[in-house]
């Protein structure tokens, strides 16, 4: 049995499906859980949580009965990585073991987490436009009018908990890394501001790709993972 758990929380709009190719690249190596929050997915049919602190309230139940003695990374990618971040502080209020490591993907520190040009203050036309500017899987379901009826909801309270999300400072004290894509608006030194949230080991690495580059480069990104985890395994 693999002693070295990893807790996938998804982007803005996602799923547990979401990261369905990467654990499969993983699960040789460790024991990959893809969490889900309410509202899309295998939970449909529950209510969206309406800011930072239910959705973080909500993932710690989820993982709270697997935190043991061994070793556990926790992952997120763009919205997922504030989440990670809110997370870990969650567990330490608890009580619990802390993570060995955070990877937090596709996102800028949440130190600087703003709430200018709110998307929630667009209708559906003008917030479509705004989403469809990042591209990617965004892109491709919202150009699918069935999907879209499903996937616009999600997407709006997702963005919702980010825009609302208000920073309350705090350090890590676990190994960091930060994956960023090429093509990203995001800057190389905007995704360096997260050396600033760790006392400990901090990396930074560069895909191929936009906002969804783990989509494109799943064999590559699951590589990286293992190198920088390896200390772990």
């Amino acid at each position: 049995m693999k002693s070295l758990k990893m807790f996938c929380i998804p982007h803005a709009g996602g799923s547990m499906a979401s990261y369905s190719k990467l654990r499969f690249k993983l699960l040789s190596h460790m024991d990959v859980h893809n969490l889900e929050l309410p509202g899309r997915g295998r939970r449909f049919e529950e209510t969206f949580c309406e800011n930072m602190e239910e959705a973080v309230y909500d993932l710690y139940n989820q993982i709270a009965d697997e935190i043991s003695e061994d070793p556990y990374v926790i992952f997120g990618h763009s919205m997922g990585s504030w989440l990670a971040f809110e997370l870990y502080f969650k567990i330490k209020q608890e009580g619990l073991r802390l993570p060995n490591h955070l990877i937090c993907s596709g996102n800028v520190t949440p130190s600087i987490s703003s709430k200018s040009n709110s998307l929630q203050k667009l209708n559906n036309k003008e917030f479509e436009e705004k989403i469809q500017e990042i591209g990617g899987l965004y892109s491709r379901y919202l150009n699918n009018e069935d999907v879209k009826k499903k996937y616009l909801p999600v997407l709006r309270a997702d963005f919702n908990i980010v825009e609302n999300y208000i920073f309350k400072g705090g350090i890590l004290d676990c190994n960091l890394t930060v994956l960023g894509g090429k093509s990203d608006p995001l800057t190389m030194g905007q995704l360096g501001g997260w050396s600033n949230l760790t006392k400990k080991r901090f990396n930074i690495v560069e895909f191929d790709g936009g906002h969804f580059f783990l989509l494109d480069n799943v064999n590559t990104v699951s590589e990286v993972i293992i190198q920088y985890l390896s200390y772990l395994l």
